[in-house]
């Protein structure tokens, strides 16, 4: 990476492609929770990855309230809170101050801008804290959520996504096409 994202450690067990994809698009943008629950039956086989000494919290990524009610639900809260269980981690929520377009559509410039000082999070002093998205692109996102987390005095800011996109794939739009029809 030509600029390093200000977490501490990033851990994306599988690459946004073929079949995750298709589960992603599934579940995000079609609320099929059949394809959630898989997503969490892969992703939980990695958890064991991310257990820490320091007694961290879960801070899912969050949509605007616009977006939710558009879809319907919230996928990565969704997905956060059987997280949050499975490893026994309080769950943290931050929220969006303004909605924002898709990251999907935009450059790379264009997601930095979209996403700044977008998040309101709780006092996080002395915390260490795993943010938790579906997929990781740019890190734009991930990146101005760990800033807000430091902010307010976290100690240690981690991210977690089910998928990182392959870095060939960065500086183009990312909207998900899998080869599989939904």
């Amino acid at each position: 990476m030509k600029q390093p994202l200000p977490m501490d450690h990033v851990f994306s067990p599988f690459l946004y492609d073929e079949d995750i994809a298709w589960l992603i698009v599934r579940f995000k943008h079609h609320a099929d929770f059949r394809a959630g629950h898989n997503l969490f039956r892969l992703l939980e086989g990695h958890l064991y990855k991310v257990s820490d000494a320091d007694s961290p919290a879960l801070l899912p990524v969050p949509s605007h309230v616009s977006r939710c009610r558009e879809r319907g639900f919230d996928p990565v809260w969704w997905l956060a809170q059987r997280v949050a269980r499975r490893l026994a981690w309080p769950l943290l929520e931050a929220h969006k101050r303004r909605a924002t377009p898709r990251q999907q559509q935009l450059t790379r410039a264009g997601r930095v801008k979209n996403q700044r000082q977008v998040f309101e999070v709780p006092d996080m002093t002395g915390k260490t804290v795993w943010l938790f998205d579906d997929v990781m692109t740019t890190g734009t996102t991930l990146g101005s959520l760990a800033q807000a987390c430091r902010a307010r005095g976290a100690c240690r800011v981690n991210a977690l996504t089910l998928a990182r996109t392959p870095a060939s794939h960065e500086s183009a739009s990312m909207a998900a096409s899998p080869r599989r029809t939904p």
